[in-house]
């Protein structure tokens, strides 16, 4: 499962109230990777991780007294509590993979991994004092993660060969505390590192693990997760460009609300459907089996099978006369909202490490 947050674009509509100020590409907005409208979270379904479908399970809308993170964390625990699946895992960007999405999962039984940044600083657990006396250490040493001598040894670590990512290698350490003001949070984290076969492979990349059950942690659960986030991306440009996720302007959100649930039901008709489906393509464009058929190519072979499917238009009703504006109804402008920034952050107080 991966979630992931789709910002329909309404930067007209002043007439919008719950619109929000919402992270973007830097093609957005003159490259500063803003957008105006409104944020949905999305839990999508991943099955293949070389497929380009990921259907929605669960959407929300981020509120304007929301945060992401915590809607997340909502959509993790429902799925948790409605599994079917006993492996069922959630990967996510690294818009969560910090103290805040931890913090809130900490005591929750799911298991979620989360890339992380490549300079982050991490503390283990500290040594106890002989004695027992005075006030004990709530961090123990740096655990850098672009410095390797702070690293030391991994508590575990697997090599593979993987069919598209080549040489594999995994390391894990765990017991890592976020230096958080109030409670501790306690994260694994695992390096994980591709094609090192080559003379120059890409640099490594950090995820933290979040596991609530009582079973093990397997380095190659975890990939496998990594792995499977990526088909998102694509299938949130399907929704908007074939589903038409932005293309009706309502005056409410919660009208969006709806439009979104419908394209949910739609998208996993086409899904259902594919196994039916016949290949148009192209000349230019490969053949592919019905197994591998995209969304794109779904959609596109309606036309051939609209025998099959049978008509989508109802019975034409007669054409009747419009009661028009009613006498005495007084017309009125719709009320224009206004976007609330956010404002400075407060400097908070930082515990002094021992």
């Amino acid at each position: 499962m991966r979630p992931d947050v789709m910002n329909v674009r309404r930067a007209e509509s002043e007439t919008l109230k719950d619109r929000k100020v919402c992270h973007g590409a830097k093609r957005e907005a003159f490259g500063n990777g803003v957008v105006l409208g409104l944020p949905y979270s999305l839990l999508a379904f991943t099955e293949n991780a070389s497929s380009s479908w990921a259907m929605t399970v669960n959407s929300e809308r981020v509120k304007p007294d929301e945060k992401a993170v915590s809607v997340a964390v909502k959509q993790i625990e429902w799925l948790f509590e409605n599994k079917t699946e006993a492996e069922t895992s959630v990967g996510l960007d690294g818009g969560y993979g910090n103290v805040g999405f931890f913090s809130e999962l900490k005591g929750k039984k799911v298991f979620a991994v989360a890339r992380m940044r490549n300079d982050r600083t991490m503390y283990r657990r500290p040594t106890r004092r002989a004695g027992g006396r005075g006030r004990q250490a709530k961090y123990g040493e740096k655990f850098k993660f672009n410095e390797a001598q702070s690293l030391g040894e991994a508590e575990e670590i697997i090599e593979f060969e993987d069919e598209k990512h080549g040489l594999v290698r995994i390391e894990k350490w765990s017991k890592l505390r976020f230096r958080a003001a109030k409670e501790v949070v306690e994260i694994e984290v695992i390096r994980s590192q591709i094609r090192l076969e080559r003379e120059k492979p890409p640099k490594p990349r950090w995820y933290g693990i979040h596991n609530g059950s009582e079973e093990p942690t397997e380095l190659k659960r975890c990939y496998q997760t990594v792995k499977h986030r990526w088909t998102i991306e694509p299938s949130n440009r399907f929704r908007k460009e074939r589903l038409y996720a932005e293309s009706p302007k309502f005056r409410e959100a919660e009208s969006s609300d709806k439009w979104l649930k419908v394209s949910q039901i739609i998208e996993w008709e086409t899904y259902l459907w594919r196994e039916n489906a016949k290949d148009e393509r192209m000349p230019w464009q490969k053949e592919m089996s019905e197994e591998k058929l995209t969304p794109w190519r779904v959609l596109k072979s309606l036309a051939l099978n609209l025998q099959e499917v049978g008509e989508f238009s109802p019975e034409v009703l007669p054409r009747g006369k419009s009661k028009g504006w009613e006498k005495g109804r007084v017309r009125s402008r719709p009320t224009k909202y206004k976007i609330k920034l956010k404002g400075k952050k407060k400097p908070k107080l930082i515990q002094k490490v021992e």
